[in-house]
């Protein structure tokens, strides 16, 4: 009895032909799947573009290719413009580079950007998932040209320019004080960038972020959304459709910081659209477009 029992035990341990091919055949599938797409992505297709025919710099790594050169160089490390500098003067004005999957085609020639942005605009799409002015295309792109543009205009333009002026004046005032401090070293594109924002803010909609005054909700949260992503996070981007969603510690912020910026440019439209327009108050664009016959909804 107990070699009876012992033998249907020991029978039952033992995998069938077929199961002891199937363990073996699905993990040696998914090494040859992942190993295909990366002969894929990383051999075939790169060997196979035609941008291949443009020179440019090799790769300084398998994966992420010159991504570490182009958004590692700042201009505190005396260095900027670099590498870009060195390749316009290696390579000419048409440089090719690989960033992590994506090729990037960099012109300085005046002939090529015509070409792109004005000769040929329409048979170089805008890259980008958004849905504005910089990246829409066709009848879109056309509508919201003409509903800019006359905007821009010099009769428009330079009713701008004591916004501008104010707040360049207030930027000096800024540096006075640490220039009559002895020693001090002033980060210069921190307080461009808090002008730039200043000025943005009053011209465009009328709404003072009052970035070179002090820190603020607005400004902590347009500092974020500025600020590179670590190599991680943008693979992740790039790759998984649903990324943006994850509950990590960077997405989450720059959710809350996307809210902020929304919650108040939707505040200050609708606060234009319920009350008439103060007469002692600059006009902004978000004005001059309001003021267009027949109203057309803003996104």
């Amino acid at each position: 009895m107990l070699c009876l029992r012992g033998i249907p035990r020991f029978a039952s341990s033992m995998l069938s032909p077929f199961e002891l091919t199937a363990s073996i055949a699905l993990p040696l599938g998914c090494v040859t799947l992942v190993g295909g797409l990366f002969v894929y992505l990383f051999v075939i297709r790169p060997a196979t573009s035609r941008l291949r025919a443009i020179p440019g710099p090799k790769s300084s790594h398998w994966l992420y290719g010159s991504r570490d050169q182009v958004n590692g160089s700042t201009w505190t490390d005396g260095k900027f413009a670099e590498p870009q500098l060195s390749w316009v003067k290696q390579y000419g004005g048409v440089v090719c580079y690989r960033e992590f999957l994506d090729t990037t085609v960099m012109l300085t020639d005046p002939e090529a950007l015509k070409h792109v942005f004005n000769t040929n605009g329409e048979n170089y799409p805008r890259a980008g998932p958004l849905d504005n002015f910089y990246v829409t295309e066709g009848d879109l792109h056309t509508h919201q040209r003409k509903m800019l543009l006359p905007h821009f205009g010099f009769y428009r333009i330079k009713d701008f320019v004591n916004i501008f002026a104010t707040h360049a004046a207030e930027l000096c005032d800024e540096l006075k004080l640490k220039a009559d401090q002895p020693n001090v070293t002033v980060d210069l594109y921190q307080y461009f960038t808090a002008l730039t924002l200043d000025v943005i803010g009053v011209s465009a909609f009328g709404y003072n972020f009052k970035a070179l005054s002090g820190s603020s909700p607005i400004v902590e949260a347009t500092n974020l959304l500025f600020q590179p992503p670590s190599a991680f996070y943008e693979g992740g981007k790039i790759l998984i459709p649903t990324f943006d969603h994850w509950p990590l510690p960077r997405l989450i912020e720059e959710r809350k910081a996307k809210k902020i910026l929304h919650e108040t440019v939707d505040n200050v439209i609708a606060a234009k659209l319920k009350a008439p327009r103060d007469v002692n108050r600059p006009v902004d664009l978000v004005d001059l477009m309001l003021d267009e016959k027949p109203m057309r909804s803003i996104k």
